[in-house]
């Protein structure tokens, strides 16, 4: 593993960076993975059982490539309470087996930042897919998502496959601005799984395409973006506007994808949504199923 253990400071960050951008390569070849730690971790000490040990903060790190990342981990990952992290100009490579998302935070994630970065070859193996967001004032910027490992071929043979180009979860203060997705089941995901509530979300300027089921004999919509909540947790104040949803190709597969998918569990709110100057460019309509529109916006959901 490449710990990153550091603390800098607000007028003083700590900053290690490349001086030829991304052929400064971090490679996991021959790395015996440690269980529980990202193979580049931020905070936290990788000779120790789930990189126990002290977070870091204020560190810019600049012009790496990751690549050949080892099948058990994920790629890039934050101890808790680390904050003010700064991704910029990274390639994180995800060819071969990798079993997490190739940049991801946790719970306690406070000012984390990923820009100007390209996220390709994403897993297949976790709903998380190549991006995995959680905690307090995030913000992904100018980044290039996907496509998933192999795509457009089958690549994953199991019940239960989402995976995203960047998901969001539990996640409040968030800014998605300005990313190219392709190649994946979801393109923008955004809402929250068993925690606490999603909020303060601006999601605007982003393209996507080329979303839909990899999943053998899989029937079901992808979406280009969707914002969802579970049950008795609900998702408030988002505004998503100035996108544009691409046609996505069916590539020969069940392909059946729809633009903006607004939904949250029975009985669980979704509050005080803005859907502003968005270009659709259609769903793949299938006849009779309602699944596949262009914007779909759930009976709880109010704006």
């Amino acid at each position: 593993e490449f710990g990153i253990v550091f603390n800098g400071n607000a007028s003083s960050p700590v900053t290690l960076q490349c001086d030829s951008p991304r052929n400064c390569i971090i490679d996991g070849t021959g790395v015996t993975p440690q269980a529980g730690c990202g193979f580049v971790q931020f905070g936290g000490r990788p000779d120790q059982t789930y990189c126990q040990g002290n977070p870091t903060s204020y560190v810019v790190f600049k012009g790496f490539a990751i690549k050949n990342i080892p099948a058990s981990q994920s790629g890039i990952s934050g101890h808790d309470n680390s904050h003010h992290i700064v991704m910029d100009d990274i390639l994180v490579d995800g060819a071969g087996n990798v079993a997490g998302s190739l940049v991801g935070g946790t719970p306690n994630a406070k000012f984390y930042t990923l820009k100007h970065s390209t996220i390709t070859n994403c897993t297949t193996r976790s709903p998380s897919g190549c991006t995995w967001f959680t905690g307090d004032n995030l913000a992904s910027v100018d980044n290039k998502m996907g496509p998933v490992i192999n795509w457009p071929d089958p690549t994953c043979t199991q019940s239960g496959c989402n995976y995203d180009c960047h998901s969001v979860a539990n996640a409040n203060h968030v800014l998605i601005d300005g990313l190219s997705a392709r190649g994946c089941y979801d393109g923008i995901d955004t809402g929250q799984v068993s925690g606490p509530s999603a909020q303060n979300i601006i999601t605007r300027f982003n393209d996507v395409a080329d979303m839909g089921p990899i999943l053998v004999g899989d029937t079901g919509a992808a979406r280009r973006f969707k914002v969802s909540g579970e049950i008795g947790i609900p998702m408030h104040d988002f505004i998503f506007y100035k996108n544009v949803l691409r046609y996505s190709p069916q590539s020969g597969l069940s392909g059946w994808t729809s633009g903006a998918w607004f939904s949250v569990a029975a009985n669980t709110p979704l509050d005080h949504g803005d859907y502003w100057y968005n270009s659709s460019f259609s769903g793949n309509h299938v006849q009779g199923d309602g699944t596949t529109k262009d914007l779909s916006i759930a009976t709880h959901a109010s704006a």
